[in-house]
């Protein structure tokens, strides 16, 4: 569990950098990039999901596992068509999902 979690917060910050050495002329074909990062965040959801109750008895992973799932559900369907200006805001939206699964890990107890 504190692996995932770890993993989680990891992965937040990871996109963060990312989306702030992006320039604001952005390309369509760092879709392929948002793509790897929403296949990260459902495998550990997933992974969270199949703990076992023993394994997270006194820690409710409600926030965390949401937080993962909406960074895998980024919808990314209108980004290719989108001007660059639009794909700056929809990159921007894609880091405040970072930012908020960031929170949530930081609000998740781990035990030790």
């Amino acid at each position: 569990m504190k692996a995932s979690i770890t993993s989680a917060e990891r992965l937040s910050s990871e996109i963060s950098t990312w989306r702030a050495g992006l320039t604001t002329d952005v390309p369509a074909s760092v879709i392929d990039t948002i793509d790897a990062f929403k296949a990260r965040a459902g495998e550990t959801e997933s992974t969270l999901t199949s703990l076992s109750a023993d394994s997270t008895a006194g820690t409710d992973l409600t926030g965390l596992n949401q937080a993962l799932r909406t960074v895998a559900g980024f919808d990314t369907s209108t980004f290719t068509p989108a001007s660059p200006t639009a794909r700056a805001a929809l990159l921007d939206q894609f880091e405040g999902l970072a930012r908020n699964l960031r929170a949530s890990a930081a609000r998740t107890p781990q035990r030790a």
